[in-house]
Formats: C-alpha cells, structure tokens, sequence
C-alpha cells in the first residue's frame, strides 16, 4: 500500500489557454505526487496533454454498460445539440408525456423480492465493514468504513432547485434537483448478509459506486432491478464487471442497453499491469458525481 493522487480534470481559463498553463500545471502534480498519479474520466484533449507529458501510461479500459429505462430528450439533446436549448422545455414536456405511457409497464413488474431482505442504512457500520474486508481482495484502493463513511456525510451534489452558474465553466456540476446515497444491506431468506450496495441516485440517474456481495451475483442484479422500477428510474451506468456481464446476458427493465468505456492512465511512480486490477465504479471522483 502507498499513497497516490487522483487527477480529476484540468482547467484552464479560455482567456489563458495556448500559454503552456496546462501543461506547467500537470507538472506541478507530478512532481507532488512524485508521479504515484491516477487519472480516469478524462477529454480526448487532456488525453493528448497527459501523453505529451511522457510521465502516463494507458492502465485499463473497462467496459460499461447504460440502461435506458425511460425518455430523457430533454437531458440529453440540448447538451449535444445547443440549437435545442431554446426548445428544452417543449423536450421535457414531451418526456413526461412518454415516460406517462412507459410506467404503466411497471403496473404488472413485480414490486417484492422473493427471499432477500433489505436494510436502509445511514453508514457503513461493523458488520459490512467486515463483510467488505472478506469481498475486497482483489480490490485496488480497499476502501473501508472511514472512507466510505466520509462520503456519505459529505456528497459533492447538493440538491437545488436554482441554476449552477458554475455549470458552463466546470465540468462537473455541484447542483441537481436531487442527490441521495442511500446505502442498502442485502440479507438472503436466513438472514445471511449476502450483499452491500451504495447507490448514488441523481434526479432520475442512478450508479452504484460501490457494490460488495459474496456467491452468486443473481441476487444483486434482482436488488437493483427492484430498485430501478421502485425510483422510477430512466437511466442506470455501471462499469462494474460483474453487473456489465451479467446485464449483457441477462434481462432487465431496461428498454435499451449502451456499451460504455472508462479509461484510467497511471503515473510513471506507480507499477502493476491493469488487466488485473478491480477498480470500484466509484474509486477516484467518480463516485461523488
């Protein structure tokens, strides 16, 4: 175990760009970090800067997979397309009208689950502190208690009704209509813990940055199908191996399923082959957007 640094994104001023600010600005961590530097959801453009530099390494990409439970025209579209930004509202309106009809699907989707029992919990306490010490071996950062605790006490999104006049120069907003983590217990029909998930539920956008289970992973997958119906979902993203694996060949809620991939590069003060490594959806920043 040593300490290393994530480089979430870089940002320069639009007035400043072409002055080699970025470029002295990734030096800067480097030399901090003494190169012992991951990176991981990262522009095409900060990709070509981080090779330029000679100091990172291509580690891993690892699939994903988006599912697409309902209509999100007017989340979607305006982003890729400005000229619709004047429309959003009409976008919306038509969303609501869709996903009106879509939900009635869910009227005949069972809402029980048949020998698992689920526990809401506020924090990450002793006993799946334990079961996650049992289930992480293989697990990179190894993330326990006081830092999973950590982020549930403190989530980077808060929920706002408002504009984030910060949205147009920050990549990551810090604001959205609602943001939960909401930590859940899985118990088999002996009261076994089979299962610890954190989902990150944003507006109608849910993850799971942290998933932890032991046998089989069939009743993991029916706790988040649950959910996904439960919250009315529209879209859920995980990188997650096992889920991907499982969602590819298994069925779902979901009206349409997206390939996805993530990339993460590592510094040149850090060793290890990625094809080996099992990285967490939310390790690095990931988990608290």
């Amino acid at each position: 175990k040593e300490a290393c640094g994530w480089m979430s994104c870089l940002w320069v001023d639009s007035n400043c760009r072409g002055m080699g600010i970025a470029g002295r600005l990734v030096g800067s961590c480097i030399e901090a970090w003494e190169g012992r530097l991951f990176l991981t959801e990262f522009t095409e453009a900060a990709k070509r800067l981080y090779d330029k530099s000679g100091h990172f390494r291509d580690l891993v990409k690892k699939p994903g997979l988006r599912l697409y439970l309902g209509s999100e025209l007017g989340r979607l579209l305006p982003p890729r397309y400005p000229g619709l930004k004047k429309v959003e509202g009409v976008l919306k309106g038509i969303d609501r009208l869709i996903n009106t009809v879509l939900d009635l699907r869910f009227i005949f989707t069972a809402h029980s689950l048949k020998g698992i029992k689920l526990e809401y919990v506020l924090e990450v306490d002793e006993q799946v502190d334990a079961f996650i010490a049992e289930s992480m071996q293989r697990s990179v950062f190894g993330r326990r208690a006081e830092e999973l605790n950590w982020l549930l006490r403190y989530p980077w999104v808060l929920p706002s009704t408002g504009q984030d006049a910060f949205s147009d120069r920050y990549h990551f907003s810090s604001i959205d209509t609602s943001f939960d983590f909401i930590p859940v217990k899985v118990y088999d029909s002996s009261t076994q813990l089979i299962g610890f998930l954190i989902f990150a539920k944003r507006a109608d956008h849910l993850k799971v940055p942290y998933c932890y289970f032991s046998g089989s992973i069939d009743p993991i997958i029916e706790v988040i199908n649950y959910h996904l119906v439960k919250w009315r979902v529209r879209t859920f993203t995980t990188f997650d191996s096992f889920l991907v694996e499982a969602y590819q060949s298994g069925r779902s809620p979901a009206l349409l399923k997206r390939k996805l991939n993530r990339a993460y590069m590592v510094g040149s003060g850090l060793h290890g082959e990625g094809g080996s490594l099992f990285l967490q959806d939310g390790d690095g920043d990931s988990a608290f957007t």
